[in-house]
């Protein structure tokens, strides 16, 4: 409400980005305890002092990299041209339903093959 005006100026790319910015520092705010467990965790993630690629760090992009880059890709409007154009087909009908049903799969696996689970309400 206060910066809509600046807001509507910018473009696409940087109001994506504020709002991934917006959308981190909420969550950090919202699972910390207090204010400073939150700036600790702000710090962290900006790397205050530590180098950027530990070993956890190349870990997890091993591990999920296929992920991260599915990802990537289906948060662009070129993966959604591509499935609208993909299921618009009449004789391609059916692959909607086991696109979900797939994507349903890998994500259980995905969640089965963790064995740490950050779901955030466990806490509450």
């Amino acid at each position: 409400y206060i910066l809509k005006d600046k807001l509507e100026k910018m473009n696409v790319v940087s109001k994506r980005i504020y709002t991934i910015l917006l959308i981190m520092f909420g969550w950090v705010l919202f699972a910390s305890p207090d204010i400073k467990s939150a700036l600790i965790y702000i710090g962290t993630m900006f790397g205050s002092g530590k180098k950027f690629a530990d070993a956890l760090f190349l870990y997890n992009l091993k591990s999920y990299f296929v992920a991260i880059v599915v990802g990537i890709f289906c948060s662009t409007p070129l993966a959604s041209k591509y499935i609208k154009k993909l299921l618009s087909k009449d004789k391609f009908g059916i692959l909607y339903p086991i696109l979900i049903i797939l994507t349903l799969f890998i994500c259980t696996a995905y969640l089965v093959d963790s064995t740490y689970n950050p779901f955030l309400y466990f806490r509450f």
